[in-house]
């Protein structure tokens, strides 16, 4: 949102008028600067990403529309195709102060629209990004470099002073890519999209939707569309040619092409797109509110439904008129639909793609440039001064009225100078006075240093070229290696020489020691202690050669990983895990060119969240063997045993998508892959895939043509020993443990294995790693009901086995331990165990056992016990089979601890304290009548519940019955117990005011014909009235009767209502607050009211309405007063919104009717002098024309009559109104008669001075004729 001050908003909300201004410079270097020029009402500026989709890696490309004022031609000899547009908001915020919002450049990309009104469009300079992207860079280069070169290129300042990304390493550039497909595609990286602030510098715009919006959209002119649903992202796809990685759950996916980034990266990019905007919730939206240039694409906002419901919506699309109305978008496919499709890298041109060839310069020059334009554009500052103790002075300088409205803030002190773009929250940029400057790009003509700490140093000629760099993002450091010398050889021709020596067939493998670790947390996710171990180290075969330490590796992970990566030791260390889940990919680059990526995952394994504790269980199932000890690590020595397999497949198409596409007999294309499994895979995606060209399998694979102009092949072959002539083969690679090559320009495949070079592709085995186990007689110790536990014996034998072999009998120490706390902590119950063995077997009922108890066994490598070969644990359960009943319930009870349940008297007992819910169940078909008794801490009955009712007995005492609740109905008593106060059966709801005994009562009773007193005396009851008893409905205080329901009250007094279809009084009918009709109201009589004038006044005086006629097509809808101005001068005028005869449209229409008489008293005027204005020459001009008024008018013929806007062309004083009313509506122009009766005044006294004129000249020929 564009800062401004708070008078700026407060002067949008009141309404007031926002002007545009702007500095145009021709192609020519001619400067104009327009305002009265600028014609209003059809000026705007668009600020969005114009796509039907949720839009990542879009770039916007502003633009505005100014009309020209051209009635007299007077912009004929101006050409502004490519003319700069420099525009500017303003408001008059009071008499002294004008605030100006900066909108920007634009350029004049289209030719200008001519006539009485000339019509330019202009865009910022993102349509330079049409053009196909060049660069003298060589690669591989950081996605941040090609987007700094490129905006050099452009002649566009990169307005960051880092991507957050932009360290991915590009290798290869797509086909005839464009800057603006590199801007969107960087952008993408980012989250973000690409976008040009208003001084022209390249933004990469976010989507910062994880916070409490602070806009507010509420000032619509109508109720806005919003999405009936929210919109949750769910997940991410990333589409390069043809390869793509999606990241994230099914769902909500936006799916997103960038060709930029290579098939190695793709997951990596994805899950970092997708960690910063899976989980955004927001609802699309489309509607207009009252003008508001503040807002931009980008902004997040609270929206609200006709409801008032509030939404978070981000604007995708922001565009207005000045001074109209602002219409605003959000875009994204319809959740139901549940996937967003948005290709931001096809190119969707504003205009036509030009070439504009401009006069170079180097980054430097267009520094300065765009200095002299921002100093040349920018309004001045304001100036805050703040005194301290010792009485010097601190100073602000900012670009608001007060510092609190400002953003950007210059600070002075006596130590440094500091810049702030965030109003002064803090100041990344700035000089001390020590001599450090702290700056985001520097501009020199030199520098001179006693040392440059660069993330990247660049040197090149004159012509452009890089003749070195170094570059730390990528690690690498180039020169061009046509000027360095080595020997008597340039670096090309060195390397060249060595290329050839390659084998083109690319087989490149990346093993991860640990590819997916988790990590035990509690509950809550809360890692307990240090954190722990979590490593993985990457080892990277190219065939079967080892290459690990000759390749260079990039290292991505996202946000919630923590960690550490050892280039010597290529291990990766994480140290901290934020989420519940993270990643780390490893890029290993082999060659510059060959890269692959593997990702090690790591994951928080959560306990269960703590219950209510239960009852102890039954005996469970057999459990699983215990973790091993940490000598198990011995076995990590099994991945030396691995044997290394080459894979061959052939097909005849480049890349084959199933295996009915591949074959073991030679053909067009070749697909190699190493990995440890002898099986040959049938998955066409393992392999790499090369041309192989050759009908019989015996030809070579031709190369690129040589220097001489030779085609040159590459011939394979397969055998197995060293020297290539055991088992030779040019075709069968079947259990072939060597591959043999060579390059020459013969076509067949030689036989001679002398020829070939020969590299074994098949390793030997490998040691076998070993593992340790224990194998007990049992897994489980059951204990019965005597305490006696089973098996007697615990037996455990100790056991290694060498990688497949049959397992041997281990030699070891042992140790047994006990634990009573769930396995806490253990102590040792046995030390007899001193003696190396291969057995033990353990008594377990020498050691007091109990149920739960777990006893641990670990053998050792050495008799002091600290190598562990490998530790078991076993339970001691309960037999349920032995235990008696009130052994459960000691179980269940845990021994009475729980209250719950209790055994006494051979009886079992439950306490409701424990009781979790569920249906109590008394009496019935084998118990009899059931009964519920409740008592005080008193042992006093307080409630009764039976097969016969409820009664409650009294506080005071429980004898006394003062509540039941029977099947007959239900009944409160007094405190005595004996005399009624309420009662409710079949009859109705009685309450009763003087109660003696059944047959004796006064009570006020709602029964079926109503509410009424009633009264029983002696058993009879009567209705209960006082005073006149002549109208027996008088008894009734609500009466229905012949189906009107009557109330006898002297007063009704209702809150919200209906007194049915009519309302009588025979008085006065007064609302205290708002009344409402609903249908059709009269008067018959007078009828008055409070205007809207006289309500303000302590006495307001009463008028009579206005009327309308009722005939349809003459009602009149209501009246207003109001002003009009045009081109400076005030008029008043009376407005009438009424149907004017258009009865068969339904159709009402506001009119404005001017004053018909002009001010004119002299008390007013200053200066009067005679008029110099041409009246007859006026008149002359004044075309006099008949018309037909169109349908809504009327449809009528005017014979004779005048056209408002020509007469406007001759005097815009001629005519008043036009354009649109607050409300959207026409404000229909009018002849301004008075100021037209002045010309024919004037135009009359010219005319009358030329005849009198014409009458002397008359007179005089008479003269000279006589």
């Amino acid at each position: 949102m564009i800062n401004v001050s708070n008078a700026f908003k407060q002067g949008l909300e009141n309404g007031e008028k926002v002007w545009i201004e702007v500095d145009i410079t021709f192609s020519d270097g001619t400067l104009k600067h327009l305002k009265n020029e600028i014609m209003s009402g059809n000026n705007s500026f668009s600020d969005c990403a114009e796509s039907s989709n949720f839009p990542i890696g879009c770039v916007i490309c502003k633009s505005m529309t100014l009309e020209l004022d051209n009635t007299s031609d007077q912009w004929k000899d101006y050409y502004f195709y490519m003319a700069k547009v420099h525009a500017y908001l303003k408001m008059q915020i009071d008499a002294d102060t004008i605030e100006t919002i900066d909108k920007g450049a634009y350029t004049v990309t289209t030719p200008e629209q001519y006539g009485e009104i000339l019509n330019l469009t202009a865009l910022d300079d993102m349509y330079k990004t049409n053009a196909v992207y060049s660069t003298k860079l060589v690669l591989p280069q950081t996605v941040e470099s090609l987007v700094r070169d490129a905006c050099g290129t452009l002649g566009i300042t990169a307005g960051f002073s880092k991507m957050a990304h932009g360290d991915l390493i590009i290798n290869e550039l797509p086909e005839d890519m464009t800057y603006r497909q590199l801007f969107g595609w960087a952008a993408m990286l980012d989250t973000a999209n690409a976008r040009l602030d208003s001084n022209g510098s390249l933004q990469f715009v976010g989507w910062n939707l994880d916070t409490t919006p602070s806009i507010e959209l509420k000032d619509y002119i109508s109720m806005p569309t919003v999405s009936s649903d929210d919109i949750v992202i769910t997940g991410i796809n990333i589409i390069s040619g043809d390869n793509s990685e999606t990241y994230g759950s099914s769902g909500y996916i936006l799916s997103m092409e960038n060709n930029l980034v290579g098939e190695s990266d793709l997951a990596t990019v994805a899950a970092q797109i997708g960690d910063s905007i899976i989980g955004a919730k927001f609802r699309n939206l489309q509607g207009d509110i009252a003008f508001n240039p503040l807002l931009e694409f980008g902004d997040v906002a609270y929206t609200y439904d006709r409801n008032l419901n509030q939404y978070v919506t981000p604007l995708t699309d922001v565009s207005y008129t000045i001074n109209g109305k602002t219409t605003l978008k959000t875009q994204a496919d319809d959740p139901i639909r549940g996937m967003s499709l948005y290709y931001s890298g096809a190119t969707k041109a504003i205009v036509a793609a030009r070439r504009l060839v401009e006069k170079e310069k180097n980054a430097r020059e267009l520094a300065i440039e765009k200095l002299q334009e921002s100093l040349s554009v920018g309004s001045g500052l304001f100036a805050t001064y703040v005194q301290q103790e010792d009485g010097s002075t601190i100073s602000y300088f900012h670009d608001k009225g007060t510092l609190k409205e400002s953003k950007n803030v210059i600070k002075i002190t006596s130590e440094a100078i500091g810049v702030s773009n965030d109003g002064g929250k803090t100041y990344p940029f700035g000089f001390q006075l020590t001599g450090t400057m702290i700056t985001k790009l520097l501009y020199a003509e030199g520098i001179n240093a006693d040392y440059i700490d660069s993330g990247a140093l660049t040197v090149r000629d004159k012509d452009g070229n890089i003749i070195f760099q170094a570059n730390m993002d990528t690690n690498t450091v180039y020169m061009n290696p046509n000027i360095l010398i080595i020997g008597n050889q340039t670096l090309t021709e060195k390397l060249t020489a060595m290329d050839n020596s390659i084998a083109e067939t690319k087989n490149m493998t990346m093993q991860l020691t640990n590819d997916y670790q988790s990590i035990a947390t509690d509950a809550d996710g809360n890692i307990t202690g240090t954190f722990p171990t979590v490593t993985t180290t990457a080892q990277v075969m190219y065939g079967t050669n080892d290459v690990t330490n000759d390749c260079t590796y990039t290292i991505a992970k996202s946000n919630n990983v923590t960690g550490s990566w050892d280039d010597s030791t290529h291990t990766y260390t994480v140290t901290g895990l934020s989420a519940d889940n993270g990643w780390v990919d490893i890029k290993a680059t082999y060659l510059r060119a060959l890269s692959i990526t593997k990702r090690f995952t790591v994951a928080k394994l959560k306990a269960g969240k703590n219950g209510i504790n239960g009852l102890d269980g039954l005996q469970g199932e057999k459990g699983e063997q215990g973790i091993p000890g940490k000598d198990g690590k011995d076995g990590v020595n099994g991945v030396d045993g691995k044997t290394s397999y080459f894979h061959i497949k052939y097909s005849s198409v480049a890349n084959p998508t199933s295996s009915s596409q591949m074959a073991e007999t030679p053909s067009a294309y070749i697909g190699t892959y190493v990995d440890f499994t002898e099986a040959d895979s049938n998955d066409p995606k393992k392999y790499t895939w090369s041309k192989f060209e050759g009908k019989d399998g015996e030809d070579g694979i031709p190369g690129t043509n040589g220097t001489d102009g030779k085609t040159y092949y590459l011939h394979i072959a397969y055998a197995n020993s060293v020297d290539g002539k055991t088992d030779f083969s040019t075709s069968n690679s079947t259990n072939k443990s060597y591959i043999g090559q060579y390059t020459d320009t013969t076509q067949s495949d030689s036989t001679d294995p002398t020829k070939y070079s020969w590299t074994k592709i098949k390793g030997d085995p490998g040691v076998a790693g070993r593992t340790y186990f224990l194998q007990p007689n049992a897994e489980l110790l059951l204990m019965g009901a005597d305490k006696k536990i089973s098996p007697v014996t615990l037996t455990i034998n100790a056991f290694y086995r060498d990688g497949q072999e049959e397992a041997k009998a281990l030699l070891g120490y042992w140790k047994v331990e006990k634990s009573s706390d769930g396995g806490n902590t253990y102590s040792e119950i046995s030390t007899a165990y001193t003696m190396a063995a291969k057995t033990i077997n353990i008594a377990v009922n020498t050691f007091s056992l109990e149920a739960h108890d777990i006893i641990r066994v670990s053998v050792y490598a050495d008799k002091n016990k600290t190598t562990l070969y490998d530790r078991q644990s076993f339970s001691v359960a309960v037999d349920v089979a032995a235990l008696t009943q009130e052994q459960i319930v000691d179980i269940l009870s845990n021994n009475g601890t729980w209250k719950g349940l209790y055994y006494l008297n051979k009886h079992i007992y439950i306490s409701f304290d424990a009781a979790k819910g569920g249906t109590v169940i008394l009496g019935g078909a084998n118990n009899g009548n059931g009964q519920l008794k409740l008592y005080d801490e008193n042992g006093n009955e307080v409630l009764r519940l039976n097969n016969g009712g409820m009664a409650m007995n009294s506080a005071s005492d429980d004898a006394i019955t003062i509540f039941r609740l029977l099947r007959t109905g239900l009944f409160y008593y007094d405190s005595t117990g004996t005399k009624r106060k309420v009662s409710i059966d079949t009859g109705g709801l009685a309450v009763y005011v003087d109660y003696t005994d059944a047959n004796n009562y006064k009570m006020l009773k709602l029964g079926k014909y109503g509410l009424y007193a009633a009264k029983k005396t002696s058993g009879v009851e009567e209705l209960w009235m006082e005073g006149d008893t002549s109208h027996k409905w008088d008894g009734y205080i609500i009466r229905y009767l012949n189906d009107l329901v009557r109330i006898t009250a002297n007063a009704v007094y209702t809150d919200g209502s209906s007194m049915g279809d009519n309302l009588a009084t025979s008085g006065t009918l007064s609302v205290a607050k708002t009344a409402g009709l609903k249908g059709g109201a009269y008067v018959q009589g007078s009828f008055t009211f409070e205007d809207y004038e006289e309500t303000s006044k302590s006495s307001p005086a009463r008028k009579r309405p206005v009327a309308s006629a009722g005939t349809d097509g003459s009602r009149v809808a209501y009246l207003s007063t109001g002003t009009g101005s045009k081109n400076g001068t005030t008029y008043r005028r009376l407005g009438i919104r009424g149907q004017w005869g258009n009865a068969s449209a339904k159709a009402y229409i506001l009119d404005y009717l001017y004053t018909g008489s002009q001010v004119s008293d002299i008390r007013l005027k200053d200066n009067i002098e005679e008029s110099e204005v041409i009246a007859l020459d006026a008149i002359n001009q004044m075309q006099v024309r008949q018309f037909d008024w169109k349908k809504e008018r009327g449809g009528w013929h005017q014979d004779i009559g005048f056209v408002a806007d020509e007469l406007e062309e001759i005097d815009p004083k001629l005519a008043l109104g036009g354009g649109y009313d607050e409300n959207g509506e026409m404000d229909v122009k009018q002849i301004n008669t008075p100021y037209l009766l002045n010309y024919a005044i004037k135009a009359i006294q010219e005319l009358n001075a030329k005849v009198d004129e014409q009458e002397k000249r008359i007179k005089k020929l008479e003269r000279r004729l006589q």
